[in-house]
């Protein structure tokens, strides 16, 4: 097998960069999008502004809706924290390199998944764990 050739593993490198930081920005904006409506939303909770003949079932969905916007909130910082680490593994020559056995993560699972840590074997081993 031959080895990439420098000038490959640069561009390789640049693409991947690219998509990272074209993940990271997505979800820097998806979480200000939320952050946004919830400031909205609390803004409105404490001035007390209600409908006229709000119905209180109105309430529970607020409530509802601001629990879904925590939890995408927490998945969006989650995944903020896998790209920005894959971000710093691409920095220091490790991106590409599976977290459990030390091997090669293969290019088509990082083109779907950019930020993943683990070799598809590994991953399917982690999954049937649980």
């Amino acid at each position: 097998m031959m080895e990439p050739s420098k000038e490959t593993e640069a561009k390789m490198h640049e693409t991947y960069l690219a998509r990272l930081n074209q993940e990271k920005a997505t979800l820097l904006a998806e979480l200000k999008e939320i952050n946004e409506g919830n400031l909205e939303m609390l803004q409105s909770d404490m001035s007390g502004e209600t409908a006229h003949g709000e119905h209180p079932a109105d309430n529970g969905n607020a409530r509802f809706e601001r629990e879904r916007d925590l939890t995408l909130e927490n998945n969006i910082k989650d995944m903020l924290a896998k790209v920005e680490i894959a971000i710093a593994k691409l920095s220091s020559g490790t991106y590409g390199v599976c977290d459990r056995c030390g091997g090669a993560i293969d290019p088509a699972r990082l083109k779907a998944v950019s930020y993943a840590n683990l070799c598809l074997a590994c991953k399917t081993a982690e999954e049937s764990k649980r």
